[in-house]
């Protein structure tokens, strides 16, 4: 045990600890960790992570195709960032419905599985847009 006393005054674990950054920064974690526990449940974040993912893919390769073909403005980009506060609502508004009918993730499965698919096609599509079909199968 006094190893270890002696290892974390060596490594100034408490002046980390006690420092203000670390506490806001656990304040902050640790409310965007119960939000997002409460919002999609715990067992399913996997999939938004999945979700996020292929949105940012998307996201790229959708904006570089605009820019290539000339489609490209301010007024679709926020558009588009509606539309993508929308498409996480709805995995979340399924996880709801999953609690109120006591449903093990039937909603929130056939939303997120149908959200990754449709944004999937998306990004594939978006990389013949920009020639990018030789690296990555379409």
């Amino acid at each position: 045990m006094e190893r270890i006393h002696e290892l974390v005054k060596t490594l100034n674990v408490l002046d980390v600890i006690n420092t203000t950054q670390f506490k806001v920064a656990s304040v902050i974690s640790g409310g965007l960790g119960t939000i997002f526990n409460f919002l999609y449940g715990k067992s399913n974040l996997i999939w938004i992570i999945i979700l996020v993912w292929i949105v940012v893919l998307d996201w790229i390769t959708g904006s570089k195709a605009s820019k290539l073909d000339g489609t490209y403005s301010s007024q679709y980009g926020i558009e588009g960032i509606v539309r993508t506060v929308v498409l996480f609502l709805l995995p979340s508004l399924a996880h709801l419905f999953d609690i109120a009918f006591k449903l093990p993730g039937f909603f929130y499965f056939m939303v997120t599985g149908g959200l990754i698919y449709h944004i999937f096609n998306s990004f594939t599509a978006n990389c013949v847009r920009i020639s990018w079909d030789k690296w990555i199968p379409t």
